[in-house]
């Protein structure tokens, strides 16, 4: 099923509301946040039909909606990159100057800095059995987890952290992969980001960050190919 320009336009506000909230998104917001310049049962019956054509579902307990992982999956093709702003460009250069010379010490505080930026998880492999995480506390506040079952989940996908990325180890490119619920190796409640770094002639590994499905994929992408782009120039 097509959906209009508007309709697209709709979902895409949704989606940005979603993912600043957290919380199922109703018309109303719509109409007092983003001023569309048609009437609040034009946009009832848009989203009755975004959610006709499996962009969005409704949970049980509330009227709003949220987006499906067809949704996200549309969101990811359509947005462009958002430039990296001068001062995180600056903390991630600095990074890399301090410690180009120590490439474990390099590759754990990149992630760390990471980490801090997107409030997110990040992960670093640098073989296939090699894996370095930071950030999962980061994981653990978002109103995602805080059902058991959901952090149960996550536990376990720790757990075997190693053996996921070893199965996809060679599979990865170097312009970042993003996955998303069912299609996600290492959580169907989670996205990912994940790309192959080069390490100046030093052969490759991978680097990801890991979040709920619901983040900011055009800030993190930006943020994935700078730094794999910084580690790519550096001569070790």
């Amino acid at each position: 099923m097509t959906i209009s320009t508007r309709q697209q336009s709709l979902l895409k506000a949704i989606i940005r509301e979603y993912i600043d909230s957290a919380k199922p998104v109703a018309s109303n917001q719509l109409v007092v946040r983003d001023n569309f310049e048609v009437s609040p049962a034009t946009i009832r019956n848009d989203m009755a039909a975004l959610t006709e054509a499996g962009f969005l579902q409704q949970p049980h307990t509330s009227a709003g909606r949220i987006p499906t992982e067809k949704a996200w999956r549309w969101y990811i093709d359509q947005e462009v990159d958002q430039p990296l702003s001068k001062r995180e460009q600056a903390i991630l250069r600095s990074v890399v100057t301090e410690h180009s010379n120590h490439q474990d010490d390099l590759l754990r505080r990149l992630a760390r800095a990471m980490a801090a930026m997107v409030d997110e998880s990040v992960l670093v492999a640098r073989g296939r059995y090699d894996t370095y995480y930071t950030g999962l506390s980061n994981l653990l506040t978002q109103p995602e987890f805080a059902h058991l079952d959901l952090v149960q989940n996550l536990s376990r996908m720790v757990d075997h952290l190693d053996d996921v990325i070893g199965r996809f180890y060679d599979q990865v490119g170097e312009d970042p992969a993003v996955l998303v619920g069912k299609d996600n190796p290492f959580s169907n409640q989670c996205g990912v980001i994940i790309a192959r770094y080069r390490l100046g002639d030093h052969g490759y590994g991978l680097i990801g960050i890991l979040g709920p499905v619901r983040q900011d994929y055009p800030e993190n992408l930006s943020l994935m190919r700078f730094t794999t782009s910084l580690l790519s120039e550096l001569a070790v």
